[in-house]
C-alpha cells in the first residue's frame, strides 16, 4: 500500500495536490522568499494537510525528493517553521540526507541549499 492511501488519499487526488504543493514552492523559490509550514497548509487545504499533519509531511518529503532527482534541488528549503527566526523541520534535513546530501552543520547546509535553489529557479 502506498502512503498516500495509507493516509486516505486517491492517487488522482494525491497527484493533484502534490501538483499544486510544488507549484506554491516553485513560485516561493522565484520569488527568493519563504513560506511557512502554516501558510503552506492554508494554500493548500489547511483541514486536509494541518501544518503538522503527516499527510503535509509525506507530500512535502515525495516533492523533494522528485524535484532532486531532477536535478531541481532541495525544493522544501523554501518552507520554514513559524516563529522568531525562521528555519526547516527536521524532516528536511532527513529528506536530503536520504537524497545522498551530507549535512554539514544545520543552519550552514540549509543556507547553501537556499542559495541554491534561488539560483536554479531563476526566471
Amino acid at each position: 500500500m502506498r502512503h498516500n492511501e495509507q493516509l486516505g488519499y486517491n492517487d488522482g487526488d494525491w497527484e493533484l495536490v502534490k501538483n499544486q504543493l510544488k507549484n506554491v514552492l516553485v513560485n516561493t523559490a522565484r520569488k527568493e522568499t519563504l513560506i511557512t509550514y502554516k501558510d503552506l497548509s492554508f494554500a493548500l487545504n489547511p483541514e486536509k494537510f494541518p501544518a503538522n499533519s503527516e499527510a503535509l509531511s509525506a507530500l512535502l518529503y515525495e516533492v523533494t525528493r522528485e524535484e532532486f532527482l531532477n536535478g531541481k534541488g532541495l525544493l522544501t528549503a523554501v518552507v520554514v517553521k513559524t516563529g522568531p527566526i525562521p528555519f526547516p523541520g527536521d524532516g528536511f534535513f532527513k529528506c536530503a540526507e536520504e537524497c545522498g546530501k551530507k549535512v554539514f552543520g544545520r543552519q550552514k547546509f540549509w543556507i547553501f541549499e537556499l542559495n541554491r535553489l534561488y539560483s536554479l529557479h531563476k526566471k
